[in-house]
Parts: C-alpha cells; structure tokens; sequence
C-alpha cells in the first residue's frame, strides 16, 4: 500500500436563517476512500448560532448533529434507507423531514414511502448531495 493518500472533506454547516442567508460551520465529514476511512468531527458554538437566530431549538440541532457521527461509523445503528420499512415506527410524522442521498433516486423513493404513509412535512433534496453541491456550495468535494 503506498505511503500517501487523498483525503477529502466536506463542511457539515447549520443554517439557523435561510431567508438572510446565514450560515455557520459546525464540524466537518473526512474521507479517504483508499483507506476506507469516514469520519465526523463536530463542534458547535452554541452561543454563536443563538446570536444568529434567538429562537433557535438546540435541541433539534444536538439532534440532527448527532446522527452524522452515527451515519459515518456505519453498521447497523447508522440506518439505510432500505431499513425504512421496519424502522418507520421509529419517526415522528409531525416533525418536518428532509431525504437525502447521493443523487436523489433512492431519497425520492423513501420520501414517497413516508407520504404514503400519513407524513404529511416530508421533501426530497432533488438530485441529491451532488445536485446540493453544484447549486449550492461548489466548493464541497463529491463522493
């Protein structure tokens, strides 16, 4: 195995504010394919992103930060879409929802299967984290 490797990295941010297009990077996702090498390391200001938005749930936010770690170790606690059908017990259906996977085909499918079964706030992050990264933030590496 050669001694040097690529790593690639993508920015993990909270937007508390869309609307005034605010934004604060809380931690970052590192990869490294040829050593089948993930991992996420995330440390939010906690203080910051009140200062940004007062109103804030941190709750949620702690919530949603602490499945990436999860999602990036893999195995059976990180879930998979194909593991919705015998999970779907485990979701609120009135908390808002947003699928997400590589292109948006499978994520599609998940968002279909959750409406079809009474989740009323459940949308699908068209064309993926690959469509996300052209439109929104180029600068992230694609996977």
């Amino acid at each position: 195995m050669s001694a040097e490797c690529t790593y690639d990295y993508a920015v993990i941010r909270v937007v508390p504010r869309v609307d005034r297009g605010e934004q604060m990077n809380v931690g970052v996702i590192v990869s490294a394919v040829d050593r089948d090498y993930l991992e996420a390391r995330i440390d939010p200001d906690l203080t910051r992103l009140l200062a940004l938005d007062p109103s804030i749930d941190l709750d949620v936010v702690r919530a949603g930060l602490a499945i990436i770690p999860v999602v990036c170790a893999g195995g059976p606690a990180a879930g998979a879409i194909g593991d919705l059908p015998a999970r779907v017990g485990e979701l609120d259906p009135a908390v808002e929802l947003v699928m997400q996977c590589r292109s948006g085909v499978r994520s599609g499918k998940a968002a279909v299967f959750l409406r079809e079964r009474g989740f009323r706030s459940v949308h699908n992050l068209a064309g993926g984290i690959l469509a996300w990264i052209d439109q929104v933030d180029p600068s992230q590496p694609k996977y």
